[in-house]
């Protein structure tokens, strides 16, 4: 997983349904950037399903706070690019 820089156009887009990705990106999504509950759920389906469809590359959108669930999330996805 790709944890830095911008998604380009066609890629996998790990992200939320709030924000704007570049046009063609396919996204998968963790719900909205303002809910931390709903992402941390929605995370282990995104992460089951990108296995299940071989995909071996995405780029993360990790722009949220480093704090409380939002932490735990992010320590998740960081184990999870390794």
């Amino acid at each position: 997983m790709q944890l830095k820089g911008s998604p380009s156009v066609n890629s996998v887009v790990v992200g939320f349904t709030d924000r704007c990705y570049p046009n063609g990106s396919r996204l998968f999504s963790l719900g909205t950037s303002k809910d931390p509950e709903t992402a941390a759920i929605r995370l282990y389906a995104v992460l089951r399903q990108l296995d299940e469809e071989g995909i071996m590359s995405a780029w993360v959108d990790m722009e949220f706070p480093d704090e409380g669930i939002w932490l735990t999330l992010r320590e998740r996805l960081y184990r999870a690019a390794v």
